[in-house]
C-alpha cells in the first residue's frame, strides 16, 4: 500500500519535495501566485468506537489531530514554492513525534484567484 511517500518515521522530521507537471501538456505551473495548503489527516475507523478514532471530550483519549502547512506560513509545518511546479514541505521532529502511527491521507490544494483545485491526494503510513 505504500505510495510515493513510503513509510514516514515518527522519530524525526518529515521533509520532501514534490513536483506537479501540468497533466494536459507537461508544462510547469507557476505556483508563485498560488496559495497552497497541505493537510495530513489520520484515517480509519476503529471497530470498537463510534467516533472513528477522534478524541471525545468525555473519554480523554489521545487526540488524532491533522497536520497542516500553507505557503502563507500557517500550520504546524512549512510549505514553500521552490521553483516552477515544485514545492518543499517540512514538519519538524517535535510535531512528528506527537502524531500517532497508522495510515494518513495527504492532500494539497492550490488557490489562484477565486479558483481552488486539489493537486494531490495520497496515503502515507506513519510508523
Amino acid at each position: 500500500m505504500l505510495t510515493k511517500f513510503g513509510a514516514v518515521s515518527l522519530r524525526g522530521l518529515w521533509r520532501d519535495t514534490l513536483t506537479f507537471p501540468e497533466v494536459s501538456d507537461g508544462t510547469l505551473t507557476d505556483f508563485s501566485v498560488a496559495l497552497l495548503e497541505m493537510r495530513v489527516v489520520p484515517e480509519g475507523c476503529r471497530a470498537d468506537r463510534d467516533d472513528y478514532g477522534w478524541r471525545r471530550v468525555d473519554r480523554g483519549d489521545w487526540a488524532r489531530t491533522s497536520l497542516t502547512a500553507t505557503t502563507a506560513g500557517t500550520g504546524q509545518g512549512t510549505l514553500t514554492v521552490i521553483g516552477p511546479s515544485a514545492v518543499l514541505f517540512y514538519f519538524p521532529a517535535e510535531i512528528m513525534r506527537s502524531q500517532r502511527p497508522g495510515v494518513h491521507e495527504v492532500s494539497i490544494s492550490a488557490t489562484i484567484g477565486p479558483e481552488t483545485a486539489e493537486i494531490l491526494r495520497e496515503k502515507v503510513v506513519f510508523a
